[in-house]
């Protein structure tokens, strides 16, 4: 049987392609933050993109809003995008099941 465990996805929803992912059998910090630093070297260091997220205390956590501060990123919580996000990760975590 194979272990559960968290997912971190940043998606780059203007290509629809994953940027940053993390794997941990934790939903903490130390994973949204690896995601986040893959993400972010992954597209050069962007500047005044916009990170959208839910409401969880892991993205708004010091740490992680300090990393998207000095990185030039514009953070936006809500929930209006969220909707359609999900919808394409709940594709995306289909295809990952089938395989």
């Amino acid at each position: 049987m194979v272990p559960l465990g968290y997912t971190a996805f940043i998606i780059d929803v203007f290509v629809r392609s994953i940027v940053g992912w993390k794997v941990s059998n934790r939903m903490n910090i130390d994973m949204v933050m690896a995601a986040l630093n893959q993400a972010i070297a992954d597209r050069n260091n962007p500047k005044d993109v916009i990170h959208r997220s839910d409401r969880g205390v892991q993205y708004l956590s010091i740490r992680y809003t300090d990393k998207m501060a000095d990185s030039g990123v514009i953070t936006s919580v809500g929930t209006r995008v969220i909707h359609m996000i999900m919808h394409w990760l709940k594709r995306l975590m289909g295809f990952i099941k089938q395989r």
